[in-house]
Order: C-alpha cells, then sequence, then structure tokens
C-alpha cells in the first residue's frame, strides 16, 4: 500500500476513529511514523510506530 492509498482509505473512516497496528499477536495504537529513505533504487518507506505506553 502506498502513503496515497492510506490517506484515501482513512478519508473514508470516521475522523474520531483510533488507528491500531497489530503487534506481537495483539493491537496497539499507533504512536507515530517515521520515513525510511530507499536507497539503491528502494522507494522509501513508512514505518507506522507503536504506541509503547499502553
Amino acid at each position: 500500500m502506498t502513503v496515497e492509498q492510506l490517506l484515501k482509505a482513512l478519508a473514508d473512516m470516521p475522523k474520531t476513529a483510533v488507528v491500531l497496528v497489530e503487534e506481537d499477536g495483539g493491537l496497539a495504537k499507533v504512536g507515530g511514523i517515521e520515513r525510511l529513505e530507499g536507497t539503491g533504487g528502494m522507494p522509501d518507506e513508512v514505518l507506522l510506530i507503536p504506541d509503547m505506553s499502553e
């Protein structure tokens, strides 16, 4: 999924919905995002970082 596809999918969601990510067989709130710059012809990537306070 690209950032454009993700934004389009999220645009159709309720604005107050909490975003979750699967982590170690469970779910965690997304606490942040990080851009990983692509190297060697690979595309950039976006990493969803779980909220570690849970």
